[in-house]
């Protein structure tokens, strides 16, 4: 099963290939973001490990706004 971040990058190596620009359409800027959100994942997720707190969760919710 593919995540949705892998389905997006063969849509975009697919209409690369039929010529259209991802850029201005979207995925490029959707696969960074879902890049993004994996890297933040695996950084709170290392954090928590690291600091072992319970309220850890309430100040990562801080630094989100």
């Amino acid at each position: 099963m593919y995540t949705k971040k892998q389905w997006l990058i063969i849509v975009r190596n697919i209409l690369r290939r039929l010529g259209y620009n991802t850029t201005t359409l979207g995925i490029d800027a959707e696969i960074n973001r879902l890049s993004t959100k994996d890297a933040q994942i695996v950084y709170r997720k290392t954090l928590q490990e690291i600091l072992h707190e319970d309220d850890f969760n309430y100040s990562l919710a801080e630094i989100d706004k």
